[in-house]
C-alpha cells in the first residue's frame, strides 16, 4: 500500500503563504513562518519533491472576461468515463475533470473567452462522442472564488486540436462563430 503524505502545522503555514503569494521569496517566507530561509527551502523543497504542492501561474478569469460551463456526464461505464477523461485532460478549455458518483460519472469544467464557443464544443465535441447518454450543462460568468484557475496556455500549436477536431475546416469556426481551440494554429482568441 502507498504511503499517505502528511504536513504538520509549519507545512501548512508555508502552503497558506505560498496560495497567497507564489513568488514569495525563502527569506521573506522563513520571516513570515519563524524559520531560517534555508529551513523553509528545506521544507518547501520536501513538499515539492513529495508531490504536495505545486507553484505555478494561475490566471485571473475576470480580468480576462472569461467564462465557465459546469458539466455533468454520464457516459457507459468506468472505462469510457476514464476515456473520456483522459482525452479531455489535454484540452486548453478543460479546468477541471473528474469522476463522480450519482447521476452522473464525470464532473468537467471548462472555460472560455466566448459562451458560444462553450456551446459549439458541448454541441459538435462533447455531446457526439460514443456513449455520451446525458449531461447536465450550467453556464457561468467568472466565479465568485476562485479568481484564478489553472488555465492551459498552449506553446506548441498544430492543425489538429486534442479532441481530434481541425477548427480550420468546421463550418462554425469558418463562419465566425467560434475561435477555435488554443490548441491550433488557426485560434482566434486572446490567450
Amino acid at each position: 500500500m502507498k504511503k499517505r503524505c502528511t504536513f504538520d502545522d509549519i507545512d501548512k503555514q508555508i502552503i497558506a503563504e505560498l496560495q497567497r503569494d507564489g513568488r514569495i521569496g525563502l527569506v521573506e517566507l522563513g520571516k513570515k513562518i519563524k524559520l531560517s530561509h534555508p529551513g523553509a527551502g528545506n521544507r518547501l523543497k520536501k513538499l515539492l519533491a513529495e508531490d504536495l504542492v505545486k507553484v505555478r501561474a494561475d490566471l485571473n478569469l475576470r480580468k480576462l472576461g472569461m467564462h465557465l460551463v459546469a458539466l455533468g456526464i454520464e457516459v457507459d461505464g468506468v472505462d469510457r468515463a476514464m476515456e473520456f477523461a483522459k482525452k479531455f485532460s489535454l484540452c486548453p478549455r478543460t479546468a477541471f475533470i473528474a469522476p463522480m458518483t450519482g447521476d452522473y460519472n464525470l464532473f468537467m469544467i471548462l472555460v472560455c473567452e466566448e459562451i458560444r464557443c462553450l456551446q459549439h464544443l458541448i454541441e459538435k465535441t462533447i455531446r457526439p462522442l460514443g456513449g455520451v447518454k446525458r449531461l447536465s450543462i450550467s453556464f457561468s460568468s467568472t466565479p465568485f472564488e476562485p479568481t484564478y484557475l489553472p488555465i492551459k496556455i498552449p506553446v506548441e500549436k498544430g492543425e489538429i486540436a486534442p479532441c481530434e477536431k481541425n477548427c480550420g475546416k468546421c463550418e462554425i469556426f469558418r463562419a465566425g462563430l467560434c475561435i477555435g481551440c488554443p490548441a491550433t494554429t488557426n485560434y482566434r482568441g486572446r490567450l
